[in-house]
């Protein structure tokens, strides 16, 4: 990335140098060839003006042999109408004939370059005058060696600011995107330090630049996703490895006592009857688990629509009316209103709450279910209630209130009913008071 950034800093610069240069070198070049077409123009007057006089011709031939005698940077030639050389510029046929020159220009006067023989810049010339009736060309060329060295040398000038400058803002760009880089190399490091059992890494956002902050905030905040999901996942497959254990257990040692010694039928029914009992509980804390397991990846299928809740939760009591009976709680239904939900899950929701309330109220008292509009179920008990510190915990996978109660399940099914009412997008709540029972309330979305 440093690389990138220095290589894009550095072309840009460039780019900016040469763009200026070239629009510097052109606007120079720009002016001279205004200048030079002035001074074309200012000559063309003189001869102009000299030949309006009486004797006007006489008066160019003996400006021109005039001039002769020093330096001058202008040619000049007089032609009649024929193109008759009627004065010039001593030399000037052998440097620069007249064919040399366009036909005479009849408005604004501009020069057209030429390179002469030993290299010299010219700048050409010609206009048609009528002075005192007669009609003349004027034909006037411009030494521009200076003009030529001028931008000679401006071009190694530029060129050398150019190199210069290329060279300086590689250095800057070095220096800056060093600079500029070195809170990312602090994250990277940070983030490098990353390990199993290092999950605490953060990086604030007091030291970092503004623009870096959020980027800070957003790893932090995944830190703290990833952390806290590391960690249920340990407590999670601690808590699995215990309950399976627990089962497992059982079924070796009532083989193991089985194969100890010769056993009866009703023995070895009874070994099997008691083994089907662990099969069945172990079947169940798979089923859950894998349920868990879809509704975590969002693989769970959830197809809800509006249907009678209180048909739903009827259509439960021909399965937990006899269990209720069995411990002598008595079992009721009331209310009524639709619930956008999906049939099978809500019933599997409900059937956990009602399972849990049956297991945990005292012969005697009710178990009362409610449905009520605008996709609301409650299902309250009146057994010995939760103590408010269990009340965070209950929806995690394998809490138990009581873990020495192990006839109460595997501690799945609160977080169950809490991943249905997830995929639903709704919610449920658990309120208790010891001594005086507990309510669970499923919201689902209307």
């Amino acid at each position: 990335m440093e690389g990138r950034l220095l290589l894009l800093f550095t072309a840009g610069a460039t780019a900016l140098l040469i763009g200026i240069s070239v629009t510097l070198y052109a606007a120079v070049l720009h002016y001279m060839e205004g200048r030079a077409d002035v001074s074309l123009e200012a000559q063309i007057d003189d001869a102009h003006s000299d030949l309006s006089e009486v004797d006007g011709v006489q008066d160019v031939i003996s400006e021109l042999a005039d001039a002769d005698a020093g330096e001058t940077e202008f040619w000049l030639r007089v032609l009649d109408k024929n193109g008759k050389t009627l004065a010039q510029s001593h030399g000037m046929d052998e440097r620069l004939p007249a064919s040399l020159f366009a036909g005479p220009q009849r408005a604004e006067v501009r020069g057209r370059d030429y390179t002469v023989g030993d290299g010299t810049w010219m700048s050409l010339t010609s206009e048609a005058v009528t002075a005192n009736g007669v009609e003349y060309t004027i034909q006037v060329a411009e030494d521009r060696h200076a003009d030529r060295d001028f931008l000679r040398e401006l071009r190694w000038i530029l060129g050398g600011l150019i190199a210069a400058g290329v060279l300086y803002s590689a250095w800057m760009a070095r220096m800056v995107t060093r600079r500029g880089l070195r809170p990312l190399k602090a994250m990277e490091k940070a983030v490098e330090r990353v390990r199993a059992t290092q999950l605490g890494t953060r990086l604030g956002k007091q030291d970092w630049p503004r623009e870096l902050v959020p980027l800070a905030t957003a790893f932090d905040d995944m830190m703290d996703r990833l952390e806290e999901s590391f960690n249920r996942l340990s407590q999670f497959s601690a808590d699995l490895a215990h309950e399976l254990r627990t089962p497992i257990a059982n079924l070796r040692g009532e083989a193991e006592v089985a194969l100890s010694r010769g056993r009866t039928a009703e023995e070895y029914r009874h070994v099997i009857e008691s083994s089907m009992e662990e099969y069945a509980r172990l079947t169940s804390m798979a089923e859950k688990l894998l349920f868990l397991a879809r509704a975590d990846a969002d693989e769970a299928e959830v197809k809800p629509e509006e249907i009678d809740g209180r048909a739903a939760i009827d259509a439960l009591w021909e399965f937990y009316e006899p269990y209720a009976d069995e411990r002598g709680v008595h079992l009721k239904c009331h209310g009524s209103g639709q619930v956008m939900a999906d049939a099978v899950l809500l019933r599997r929701a409900v059937a956990n709450l009602i399972e849990n309330a049956l297991r945990f109220t005292p012969p005697g008292k009710e178990v009362n279910v409610e449905v009520a509009p605008g996709g609301i179920i409650r299902v309250t008990d009146a057994g010995s209630g939760i103590a408010p510190e269990h009340l965070p915990r209950l929806f995690d996978r394998f809490y138990q209130v009581d873990p020495a109660r192990r006839e109460a399940g595997a501690g799945l099914g609160l977080a169950l009913v809490k991943s249905i009412m997830q995929l639903h997008g709704g919610s449920v709540a658990i309120t208790s008071e010891p001594g005086r029972g507990t309510e669970a309330t499923l919201r689902f979305p209307s």
